[in-house]
This record gives structure tokens, C-alpha cells and sequence, in this order.
């Protein structure tokens, strides 16, 4: 049975399956109706101006203003907020029956606000703090990035629609778990490990049968949606993202499909795993509100739809699909590792350990096996420092040099990891296999941030090196046994290199 044939026999299963297909129709349906609903919802958001963001928002807090100045004007354009001209006792008496929400008595200098301590006087002080602040810094720019064509009501739709076109990815991507984990429990599995078919192509079918069923259902979705509202500059770039989305989606299901132990723990896995990708593009994609790390939202494939259906002329982000297919190949890779094993089709719970086993007897070399574990390293990197950035900004704060550390050390005890799997036992073994997983971790890394950060061959040549070089160092620690030290002067080599860069390019 070859791989075409397992493919088709693979989607005819699926598509027997009625009530998935109907889940499926159902789903698809339930989103195109709150399609309309989410970008209408915003439609009476104001540029700038948070406040207005509440649709119910229209006049419902009234404010007394004591004295004529542009501030008032500032006040005005707030279309939450009803502005009554009068004198201050007048106000002072409004303010004591309830008819105002709060006083504003207006000077050179901004204003004082009196109110009484309710919520809506709470907003009230709020929208006169935002017009002073708006008066006294017009000249100054924005925290945000709310640009004239690209409003917080355009920049809020925009957000809106990765979410809404890469959601479905959750449920178009569940076949491969019943594929794996439930054909493993049904020892339907060991039928197919009995066949002329190798391991590679067993597996290699299921995902392919999947990621088929998925771009399909994608095809349909990029057709419909246009009915109901959202329109893309790059149609068929948007659909490239959404296809290469659902195949590392998908990919990721079959990885945790293979290492669980039971059917119900690989879809609850599947279901985490699917969640954290989608939420950890879309938080990336947020960056792109705050101008110091704009550059950084460039890094999720959710910024591009966002740029898409916003009007933007965007170029496709070739170098962020090519990183995104590395992490999917290197869990293609974990998932061949343990699919490869015997221990996977016949224990009972498959562990990492297995995995690594698997990994070393399919390449059949452990230098292979370091060249492809550098690969995994980076993919693992990515959603570990995004946590650790998120910790830093809220214990410490903004403290570079704290950041900076904390980054180092999980790249390199990522990397460490892989070596302490590895085992080298001669000093030459240990500095190659390192040099292999810090040449690949490097690689990735230089794939990804290249394009974007344009600091030429620093980006591309130097950093590469310096990895290959501080792995090497803990590959030759771990064989001498001074494996903690190699890890500290490798930590230490690597954060002295990110140092030197940020005080070049400050």
C-alpha cells in the first residue's frame, strides 16, 4: 500500500465521518454569523480615543464645565461625554442633585474635576483627563499607533480578523489524533506497522491526508468570509498563512498524539497545544499597537492578515513561513522519533527518553541527531522566552540587561539539554555534537531575524558562531565532566556578545 493510496483511504475516512462533518458545518456557520457581528461591534469606536469604545457609550456621562478654553473642544469631541456650560455654583448644585456626573472647573494650566465617586464619575474624570493630556500633548507623539488610516477602530477589526480566520484551524485539525491515538488504542496501528509501508510514509500520509482535508476547508473559508466582511489585499497570500498554520497545527497534533497515553489525553493535549500557537501569534501580533515593538509583531503570521485586511500594501513574509516550516519539520521529526520506536506502538506510555531513542535509531548517527536536535531546540525556544519576556516586563520591568540574561540562559540550557541526551565521551565528540546543535540553533535563529533586523553580517554570520562555539563549549564540559562550568561560560560568552550588540546599536 503506497503513500497515494494510504492518503485516499485516509480522507475517505474522514469524510464518512457525518457527524464531524456536520460539527464542522456548524462551526463554520456559528463564525461567519459572528463575523459581522465583531466588526460592526467596533464600528463606533473613535480613533484614539478608548473611552468612546463602549457601544452604549453615546452622551451617557454628563460633565459640568466651569470657564471657556481649547480644552473644552478636546472635551467635546469625546462623543461618551455631554458637556454642559454653566457657572460654578450652578454646576455645584448639578453635581448635588445627580444631574451631572462631575465638575470640571477649567484654568490655564488644564482644570480641576470634582465628582462623587461613582463609576460614571470616575469615567467622567477619565475622559477629562484624556482631553487635558490630548491639549497639553498635541505636539508629542503617540504611544500608540493609531494612525489616521489606521484608527483604533481600524486597528481593532484588523486583530480581529487572524483570530476569526485562524480559530477554525482547531477542529479542521482533529483528524490526525484519531489517525494516531485512537488507531494506536485500537492496536489498528500495529495492522499497519505490518505492512511493506515504512514508518515515514505511515506517518507522513496522516498528516498529508489531514493538511489536504484542512486546505480544502481553508479554500471554502477564504470564499466565504468575503461575504461577511472581510476582504483581503492578498487573498491567496492570506491562504498560504492560513495552509502553513494548519500544517503546523496539525503536526503538533500528531506529536502529542504519538507521545500520550490515551485517546482522550491526546485530544485535551492537542487542544492546549493548538491554543498556546494560536494565542502566542496573536499576542505577538498585538506588539504592532506600541511603536517600540512594532518590529517585533513582524515575527507572527497573524500580523500579515492583520495588515491584509486593513488595506495595507505588506509584502509576504517569506522568511517567517520558512522559520514556521523549520518548527514544523522538527516536530515532524519528534513525532517520526516516536513513531519509529517499537516502545511507541506497543507500551503503554511513550516518554521523552523514547523520543530521543527514536530520534538517534532513525538518523542512524548522533551527529545527524545533534544537527536536527539544534532545530528543536529553537523551535522549543520561541514560546519559552515569550513567557519569560512576559515575567521580566511584570516583576522587573524594562531592564534590558535582566532580559537580555534570562534569554541567554534559556537558549543555551536548551541547547545543553540536547548535549546532556547525546552523552559525547571524548572531548572532539563533545565539541562537534555541540558545535552541530549551536550551528542549526543558529541558523533558525538567523532565518528569522535577518530579514527584519538589518544589522548585515552580524545578524547573519556572527551569531551563528557564537552559538556553534558556546555549545561546543558545553559539549566539550559535559565529556571533561565540568559540565555546569562549560554551561556558565558559555552563558557568560553569549550574554557578553548580546551586550556588545546592544551597546553597538543603542
Amino acid at each position: 500500500m503506497g503513500l497515494g493510496t494510504m492518503v485516499w483511504w485516509g480522507l475517505r475516512t474522514i469524510v464518512s465521518d457525518r457527524r464531524f462533518l456536520l460539527s464542522i458545518a456548524v462551526g463554520m456557520l456559528i463564525s461567519l454569523m459572528t463575523i459581522p457581528l465583531l466588526m460592526n461591534a467596533v464600528s463606533s469606536f473613535k480613533e484614539g480615543n478608548l473611552l468612546s469604545a463602549l457601544p452604549i457609550s453615546a452622551g451617557m456621562v454628563k460633565i459640568a464645565v466651569v470657564g471657556d478654553h481649547p480644552i473644552v473642544s478636546e472635551l467635546e469631541k469625546n462623543s461618551m461625554v455631554e458637556v454642559v456650560s454653566t457657572d460654578e455654583a450652578t454646576a455645584m448644585s448639578l453635581l448635588d442633585e445627580g444631574k451631572v456626573h462631575g465638575v470640571f472647573i477649567v484654568n490655564s494650566s488644564g482644570g480641576s474635576f470634582i465628582g462623587r465617586g461613582i463609576p460614571l464619575s470616575n469615567l467622567a474624570e477619565s475622559a477629562v483627563k484624556d482631553a487635558v493630556d490630548k491639549f497639553l500633548r498635541k505636539d508629542v507623539k503617540s504611544s500608540f499607533n493609531l494612525k489616521s488610516d489606521l484608527g483604533l477602530e481600524g486597528l481593532l477589526r484588523s486583530l480581529l480578523a487572524p483570530f476569526l480566520m485562524l480559530t477554525p484551524l482547531f477542529i479542521w485539525s482533529l483528524p490526525v489524533i484519531q489517525s494516531i491515538a485512537y488507531e494506536r488504542d485500537n492496536k489498528v496501528v500495529e495492522v499497519l506497522f505490518a505492512t511493506p509501508a515504512s514508518r515515514f510514509e505511515i506517518l507522513a500520509s496522516k498528516i498529508l491526508t489531514n493538511l489536504i482535508f484542512a486546505m480544502v476547508l481553508g479554500a471554502l473559508w477564504m470564499y466565504l468570509v468575503q461575504f461577511f466582511g472581510l476582504n483581503f489585499s492578498n487573498p491567496f497570500g492570506v491562504y498560504i498563512v492560513l495552509s502553513s498554520m494548519a500544517l503546523l497545527i496539525i503536526t503538533m497534533n500528531a506529536l502529542v498524539s504519538s507521545i500520550a497515553s490515551n485517546p482522550n489525553e491526546a485530544t485535551l493535549a492537542s487542544s492546549i497545544s493548538s491554543t498556546i500557537i494560536i494565542t502566542m501569534f496573536f499576542s505577538i501580533a498585538i506588539l504592532k499597537v506600541f511603536p517600540a515593538t512594532e518590529i517585533a509583531a513582524k515575527l507572527s503570521p497573524a500580523t500579515y492578515i492583520a495588515e491584509q485586511v486593513s488595506g495595507e500594501s505588506t509584502p509576504f513574509p517569506f522568511n517567517l513561513m520558512l522559520v514556521i516550516y523549520i518548527i514544523t519539520a522538527t516536530a515532524f521529526l519528534l513525532t517520526l522519533s516516536a513513531f519509529s520506536t517499537e516502545a511507541f506502538a506497543f507500551s503503554i506510555k511513550p516518554g521523552l527518553v523514547q523520543l530521543y531513542e527514536g530520534m538517534l535509531e532513525i538518523l542512524k548517527s548522533k551527529r545527524k541527531a545533534a544537527f536536527a536536535m539544534g532545530f528543536v531546540a529553537f523551535s522549543v525556544t520561541m514560546p519559552v522566552e515569550l513567557v519569560a519576556i512576559g515575567l521580566v516586563f511584570f516583576i522587573i520591568g524594562p531592564s534590558v540587561f535582566i532580559l537580555l540574561l534570562s534569554l541567554t540562559v534559556i537558549e543555551e540550557l536548551l541547547k545543553a539539554v540536547a548535549i546532556y541526551v547525546l552523552k559525547p565521551k571524548k572531548v572532539k565528540e563533545g565539541a562537534i555534537l555541540g558545535g552541530l546543535i549551536g550551528l542549526a540553533f543558529g541558523v533558525s535563529e538567523s532565518l528569522l531575524l535577518a530579514p527584519i533586523i538589518d544589522i548585515m553580517v552580524l545578524v547573519r554570520v556572527v551569531p551563528i558562531l557564537i552559538h556553534s562555539v558556546s555549545s561546543g563549549i558545553v559539549g566539550v564540559g559535559y565529556a571533561k565532566k565540568q559540565f555546569i562550568l562549560a554551561l556558565l561560560i558559555a552563558i557568560t560568552l553569549h550574554m557578553a556578545y548580546n551586550m556588545y550588540l546592544v551597546w553597538q546599536y543603542r
